[in-house]
């Protein structure tokens, strides 16, 4: 299945997860080329599916996230939470997509 319409949130976090993965080593330089090619024209299952597993990973960690941003931004911490909350749902719903 082809993916298409990743918002800019999506988009730039899927790139994050790539610059990490590629800069600790746990990815090479050509499947990082292949996962930015994958974003401009989504036509690689296997990157497609790695890339639903990074955004399944990303939203684990949430909590986490939630917990250590509520405790520094104490001040605001309803709408920090709120808004991880609501990226995390994001991120899941399109980790689902991605699967199919």
């Amino acid at each position: 299945m082809k993916m298409q319409n990743l918002n800019k949130l999506e988009h730039a976090v899927i790139k994050a997860d790539a610059q990490y993965f590629l800069n600790r080593g746990f990815i090479d330089k050509n499947t990082y080329h292949r996962v930015l090619g994958w974003l401009k024209n989504k036509n690689d299952r296997e990157i497609q599916l790695m890339v639903a597993d990074w955004l399944k990973s990303d939203t684990d960690y949430e909590p986490m996230i939630e917990t250590a941003s509520a405790k520094h931004f104490w001040f605001i911490a309803p709408f920090v939470i709120l808004g991880l909350r609501l990226i995390k749902r994001m991120l899941n719903k399109t980790s689902n997509k991605l699967r199919r």
